[in-house]
């Protein structure tokens, strides 16, 4: 087999591993929203039952602040995908187009550092819950399963990161495929 061959192989399993990265990015965005309605959903409840009957829904409070750290989490790996952070480029865009290349390689680098210690911590943060067994105050819900799905939506995060430190040139594999991964 020629090298040219293998090198070709090589770049198609990178791509369909891509793909699969930005696939699961893009259904973390779908639960993401899903939970942002039913959040909504929480607070309107909330506010209707004590203006209609004087009565609080019992935590609610504690259960929108958990869904809100997974909204966010699920959330990061597709922004960075369709580059929706923010980012100052002013110096950056002065630079020749090679030199912003290489630049935005560093930054991806570092940002997949930064996530790989991020979800590394987070998983064990969530172990160590386990262990403690620790509750919300209201309704005594486990806090492990949400920082493990957090640690999760980091995991993704990361490997997103690390497709755009591999494969920096490529363009989002589901557009080359027609795909839409637009929610």
């Amino acid at each position: 087999m020629s090298v040219v061959r293998f090198k070709g192989k090589i770049l198609n399993v990178g791509k369909s591993i891509k793909l699969a990265i930005y696939k699961l990015s893009a259904l973390l965005n779908i639960l993401g929203v899903g939970f942002i309605l039913i959040m909504v959903l929480l607070i309107v409840v909330d506010i209707l039952s004590r203006l209609l009957f004087n009565v609080a829904l019992q935590g609610s409070y504690e259960l929108v602040e958990y869904i809100m750290g997974l909204v966010i989490v699920f959330a990061l790996g597709y922004t960075q995908i369709k580059n929706g952070h923010i980012s100052v480029t002013t110096l950056i865009e002065m630079l020749p187009e090679s030199a912003q290349n290489w630049a935005n390689r560093g930054v991806n680098l570092v940002g997949l550092a930064m996530f790989a210690l991020i979800t590394w911590q987070t998983f064990e943060k969530a172990g160590m819950e386990v262990k403690a067994g620790t509750t919300s105050a209201v309704l005594y819900i486990p806090k492990y399963p949400f920082m493990y799905a957090c640690a999760f939506g980091f995991a993704v995060l990361t490997l997103v990161y690390l497709m755009q430190v591999l494969m920096p040139d490529e363009e989002d594999p589901a557009q080359e495929e027609k795909q839409d991964l637009i929610v």
